[in-house]
């Protein structure tokens, strides 16, 4: 969402001028081709870049201090998730908690067809994208703590298949260190007490 606002309104801090926005623009369709690819470790590492660069719009000892931008960013976001938010519920499709780029929705069989127009329709009112994940089951303590069943898709055809596919775990439900595949992901969380996480 955040790239989308910066893009998709051409903003920039005033004091780099309009090269900060062809500068982020192409880690932006790095990371995208990287995720196209399958190459989750660029992919991974340019979203921390692209997230870590919106972050040092707040801090004042960063070269993309723009406190202004950081307001605006963050605020047009939000009012737009809450626009979605709100197109949804109102046709009775159930949001099960939002947070600052992303909701979680659950939506009926029979009303697949309805919110997918919906969402289509906001992106093109706000020329935002989504990008979809589908879950079977989602444990939730809180919007940042919480463990997903994710639903397999098939990666010919791109149907969506009833069988999982992994788990998700975010907050204090993650576990870095239990992944042997990606181990910079260690660099996230102290290990202590990570047995309570596996438990």
């Amino acid at each position: 969402m955040i790239l989308h606002v910066i893009l998709n309104l051409n903003l920039f801090p005033q004091h780099l001028g309009p090269t900060f926005l062809q500068v982020y623009k192409n880690i932006v369709d790095r990371r995208i081709a990287a995720k196209a690819r399958g190459d989750k470790v660029v992919a991974d590492s340019l979203k921390i870049t692209i997230n870590g660069s919106f972050g040092k719009l707040g801090s004042k000892y960063s070269i993309l201090y723009s406190p202004d931008l950081l307001i605006q960013v963050t605020v047009t976001g939000q009012l737009s998730l809450l626009m979605l938010i709100e197109r949804l519920e109102i046709a009775g499709i159930h949001v099960v908690s939002a947070n600052t780029d992303g909701i979680v929705i659950k939506c009926r069989k029979a009303d697949r067809e309805l919110m997918d127009s919906i969402v289509a329709q906001w992106e093109k009112d706000t020329q935002f994208q989504t990008e979809e994940s589908r879950y079977l089951a989602l444990y939730s303590r809180d919007v940042n703590n919480y463990i997903a069943i994710k639903q397999k898709q098939d990666k010919v055809t791109k149907e969506w298949l009833n069988e999982p596919d992994g788990t998700k775990c975010k907050g204090a439900y993650a576990n870095p260190w239990a992944n042997k595949k990606n181990m910079a992901e260690r660099l996230h969380k102290n290990p202590t007490n990570t047995i309570c996480v596996e438990a």
